[in-house]
């Protein structure tokens, strides 16, 4: 496997013995900027919970980056300079992982309303609102949203007997 790397089956270092692991230090600015990323992606990245994991930790993935880079450059430190080309491909990485897990998310919501339209056509055109958050685990934020947003369209949410009701609009009762 060496050889792919050097071009013959001795070790890089002339011996069997491995490679000497090394001392790889942060620069205080270069620990500064890592944090001060990390405390503007902390205040982003609770608005994503999806990627908020990721999120809380660019500051680790950075420092895991810029050390391989350092080995790799023959380097025994990482400047702020070299911290800010990791912090570039951590950004990146999570800019990707937002356009992914948004794009899932948004699919899911739509087989969701599919699943709500389905289920109230497959009782009559009404549902008691709460069968919908049992049963089709639909939480109520995701429900508000596609009322506001008209994706229900001629269906309603509406109270009947004490219980809430959701609906085709043409079944909601005339109010008293």
């Amino acid at each position: 496997m060496n050889d792919r790397f050097n071009g013959s089956d001795e070790p890089p270092n002339g011996s069997n013995e491995p490679p000497k692991p090394t001392d790889i230090k942060f620069s205080e600015n270069a620990k500064k900027y890592l944090r001060e990323v990390q405390n503007r992606m902390n205040q982003k990245g609770v608005h994503f919970p999806l990627i908020y994991p990721f999120a809380k930790r660019v500051r680790e993935h950075a420092i895991r980056i810029g050390i391989n880079l350092a080995h790799l450059k023959g380097l025994t430190h990482v400047n702020e300079s070299l911290a800010k080309q990791c912090v570039k491909i951590v950004k990146w990485h999570y800019s990707k992982m937002k356009e992914i897990m948004f794009s899932l998310e948004k699919e899911t919501n739509k087989d969701d309303l599919e699943k709500l339209k389905s289920y109230i056509a497959s009782n009559d055109g009404k549902v008691h609102k709460r069968l919908v958050h049992v049963n089709l685990h639909i939480p109520e934020p995701i429900l508000t949203k596609w009322m506001k947003n008209g994706d229900l369209k001629g269906i309603e949410i509406w109270k009947e007997d004490g219980k809430k009701f959701i609906g085709l609009s043409e079944l909601k009762p005339e109010a008293d």
